[in-house]
């Protein structure tokens, strides 16, 4: 029986004559000079109401016509405020339903995210962290592939290990890790190195999107974005460049530009005349190692996650096409999007001929 309930995760308050229904843009909405009985009929609406007694619920608590009470009722619905989506605020993923009905989406999220498959590829100071908060949020299945084992000095970042994991495969940690945090979330490991296209054709084929947070061997996004073209599957960039962090581009095949549409375009080209295999790129500082920093890794979890969760949901999604660029200092976020080039020799009419995962 379908009944109608004031949208949960909206907060309905009237300090003075103006109503307000939730708090922050994008679903925060003031009727300025607001009926004194609006508040009474939303107030009456904080449990579901059967459909055929809602106009008349309406009529009660304002006075109105049934004519206006319908068409009141209406305006409630088109706006979000009234909606026919109940939330069991005992139930596991509740606030996370809440979050994402006053983020736009009508429906069950769970409905969809218990059913898709991401892969990880890389599990350290982001690849960790995604897994973490993707469980937590009740994916359904991660596919995690890293070959290096779980090190002291990764506990200032990679939050899903302890100490008592140190030594350990860094994927079987993980493993473990997911399932005292969600036993629901089924995990695939792969303890081996990502080392070709045909490596990601074999292992994500069947993923609905891939996360790369590895930046090594050099040649990985390149690899990762040919198995996409072959496959089909879309996926997305995670990483960090001293104290930037990089979500994106979250490359969609046959939709977006893939990253050789946009070679040309990036400041590898100035290299050598684009010669990015003859350019040498040898590390001269022979003590290098890349900064890593907990909460940057943090940060470009979050918004990856993010992203993702709003992708497999059909929403809005920033990173579509795009490489975003977090500054962890100042907190500003430069966009940089990504050009398709239709004759590209990896998407477009320049590419080979696409070979099904099945046959790789």
């Amino acid at each position: 029986m379908t009944s109608f309930n004031l949208r949960q995760g909206l907060s309905v308050l009237q300090p003075g004559k103006d109503l307000m229904i939730g708090l922050m843009p994008p679903a925060a909405l003031v009727i300025e000079g607001a009926p004194d009985y609006l508040r009474h009929v939303l107030a009456a609406f904080s449990t579901p109401v059967p459909q055929e007694q809602a106009r008349a619920t309406i009529v009660e608590h304002s006075g109105l016509s049934t004519a206006e009470a319908q068409q009141l009722l209406g305006e409630l619905r088109d706006a979000g405020v009234l909606t026919t989506h109940w939330v069991d605020r005992a139930e596991r993923y509740s606030r996370h339903r809440l979050y994402f009905g006053v983020a736009g989406y009508n429906g069950d999220p769970m409905k969809i995210l218990r059913e898709r498959s991401i892969g990880l590829i890389g599990t350290g100071g982001i690849g960790s962290n995604v897994a973490m908060m993707l469980a937590a949020a009740g994916i359904g299945r991660l596919v995690v592939a890293d070959a290096d084992v779980v090190e002291t000095t990764n506990l200032t970042r990679q939050f899903l290990y302890t100490e008592g994991d140190v030594g350990t495969p860094k994927v079987e940690a993980l493993a473990r890790r997911v399932a005292e945090r969600n036993s629901q979330v089924r995990v695939d490991i792969v303890d081996d190195v990502f080392d070709s296209p045909e490596f990601a054709v074999r292992h994500f084929a069947d993923c609905d999107l891939v996360v790369l947070s590895a930046d090594t061997p050099q040649d990985v996004h390149r690899w990762l974005n040919e198995a996409s073209v072959r496959t089909g599957v879309p996926y997305s960039c995670a990483g960090y460049l001293d104290t930037t962090g990089i979500v994106g581009p979250l490359v969609v095949p046959g939709g977006t530009a893939c990253l050789e549409c946009d070679f040309a375009n990036t400041s590898l080209a100035a290299y050598n005349s684009g010669d990015l295999e003859g350019t040498d790129f040898t590390e001269y500082n022979r003590a290098y190692q890349a900064p890593s920093y907990g909460p940057l890794n943090a940060l470009v979890s979050a918004t990856q996650v993010n992203e993702a969760l709003r992708f497999l949901l059909g929403l809005p999604t920033r990173s579509l096409g795009t490489k975003l660029l977090l500054d962890s200092m100042e907190y500003g976020v430069q966009a940089e999007q990504y050009e398709r080039n239709e004759r590209c020799t990896a998407c477009g009419t320049g590419a080979r001929e696409r070979v099904p995962a099945a046959a790789a």
